[in-house]
């Protein structure tokens, strides 16, 4: 009696997971449909958008990280050291942050071109662990 009320105000888990992804799988729907115009070329180019978007977001985190790094391993004075080495803790996990929100922000247009690219393989032959077999996925 209680887990249907629970689940009549709430919701099951697989409806509130659904929820939580839904803005995300929109997202992926409307990119797919700007891909489809794209040529072959323009979608092989997508790898380097995405590659470029990234390091333009996380550059100028991760250029500190690596003049902290060097400072931290060419200091002698460990009391300095110390202080380095928490700054460096401090700015990797700033840039472990950024990343995963630049992440974010490219998941629908890159699993979009993922899809597009496995939509345009369909019918096609692939080799797979040496045997030849027809490409029918799109995930």
């Amino acid at each position: 009696m209680i887990k249907n009320l629970m689940t009549a105000v709430f919701g099951t888990r697989f409806d509130r997971e659904r929820r939580r992804i839904q803005p995300t799988v929109d997202a992926i729907h409307a990119e797919e449909e700007r891909l489809k115009d794209l040529s072959e070329d323009e979608l092989k180019a997508q790898t380097v958008r995405f590659r470029e978007r990234l390091a333009e977001r996380t550059a100028a985190l991760k250029a500190e990280l690596e003049q902290v790094r060097e400072a931290k391993h060419g200091c002698a004075d460990p009391t300095e050291r110390e202080q380095l080495e928490q700054r460096f803790h401090e700015l990797e996990t700033g840039y472990k942050k950024d990343l995963a929100a630049a992440l974010d922000e490219l998941l629908p247009e890159a699993f979009a071109t993922m899809r597009e690219a496995c939509r345009r393989l369909m019918g096609t032959p692939v080799q797979v662990i040496g045997n030849e077999l027809m490409w029918e996925m799109v995930p």
